[in-house]
């Protein structure tokens, strides 16, 4: 990191300050999307909706699936 006044003289290496705080800030971030992603799971397990894809309704659903996959 260059100043305009010329390099810093001495131990300081304020790149790694700023490295550190945004990996800090990173982390924050992470954990915010995390809390946002599972209050809003929640949310939908309250209100009946269910996360992923769509489930076998009945008995002969995942058989015929597998007989489809084995005709290719």
């Amino acid at each position: 990191m260059e100043f305009l006044t010329g390099e810093l003289k001495g131990s300081h290496d304020p790149s790694r300050i700023v490295f550190t705080a945004l990996v800090g800030m990173s982390g924050l971030e992470r954990e915010y999307i995390r809390d946002r992603t599972l209050e809003s799971h929640a949310s939908d397990g309250r209100r009946g909706k269910t996360i992923g894809g769509a489930g076998a309704t009945d008995e002969s659903m995942p058989s015929s699936a597998l007989h489809l996959r084995e005709t290719k």
